[in-house]
């Protein structure tokens, strides 16, 4: 009776030992499930943050130019400049390159470049003279990136007419505003893909998406004429004693807009 109880409770003890590795295994194997099934759009986009980084390349805005093609509004260079701390080589001597060029502290700099982050910018829409010395550094985690920014050569120069752009360059009044989307182009896109210490621009599954850059306007403004025009425009407002004062010129046979 003694043994036949010690074999039962045996049993019953295999039982449920198995009981127990079965259940493990089938909520280890749901577990898998759940995350390589359920959850597999959140993980590959977790995944892909941790190796891709998505950089844009900006288009270069349509210029506006006169009749005679003087060029009434400009773009000039400048760069955004970043860094992957993940690969920096030299953090210092990027820290003091950036505080001289910034006239900021180097501890500034070297906080940015000691994240955990794999991007972090430095310094946005800066001169090529002001990052001379930063763009003949070669360390692997600095990243260079040209962009444009709107330039009025004249100045106030036909300012109503040609209006202006916010830092974003989207245009805000005037022509820069009437005709923003043929000036503005579309950007592109570059993806750098980490792989250890290596980075590379391009592969088969991202290719550069090259950005398409905007149209230029040539108007029927003719610069000399205007200039003339807005002084003499100046000096009536003052003879006269006006808060303000408007002048068109014309051509009376096609209707063009000199001024």
């Amino acid at each position: 009776m003694f043994k036949t109880t010690q074999a039962k409770l045996q049993k019953n003890r295999l039982i449920l030992l198995a009981s127990l590795i079965t259940i493990f295994f089938l909520a280890v194997e749901v577990n898998l499930f759940y995350r390589q099934v359920a959850q597999h759009e959140m993980f590959s986009k977790v995944a892909e943050n941790q190796y891709l980084k998505k950089i844009p390349l900006r288009a270069n805005r349509g210029g506006i130019y006169d009749r005679t093609e003087h060029k009434l509004v400009n773009n000039t260079i400048k760069y955004d400049l970043a860094a992957d701390p993940q690969i920096v080589e030299n953090n210092k001597a990027i820290a003091k390159a950036c505080s001289k060029a910034f006239n900021r502290s180097e501890q500034f700099y070297l906080k940015k470049l000691n994240r955990e982050s794999r991007f972090t910018y430095l310094a946005r829409r800066v001169s090529e003279e002001e990052i001379g010395e930063i763009l003949k550094l070669k360390d692997p985690g600095l990243i260079k990136t040209k962009s444009f920014r709107r330039e009025y050569p004249y100045r106030t120069y036909a300012a109503h007419l040609l209006g202006f752009t916010d830092p974003d360059d989207q245009g805000l009044s005037g022509l820069e505003l009437q005709y923003d989307q043929q000036l503005a182009g579309s950007d592109g896109e570059a993806v750098m893909q980490y792989d250890g210490p290596r980075r590379v621009f391009y592969n088969a599954d991202n290719p550069i998406v090259k950005p398409q850059h905007g149209d230029d306007i040539i108007l029927t403004i003719d610069k000399d004429i205007q200039t003339i025009v807005e002084q003499e425009l100046e000096n009536g407002i003052k003879k006269a004693k006006a808060k303000a004062g408007i002048a068109v010129m014309m051509d009376p046979f096609s209707g063009a807009v000199y001024a």
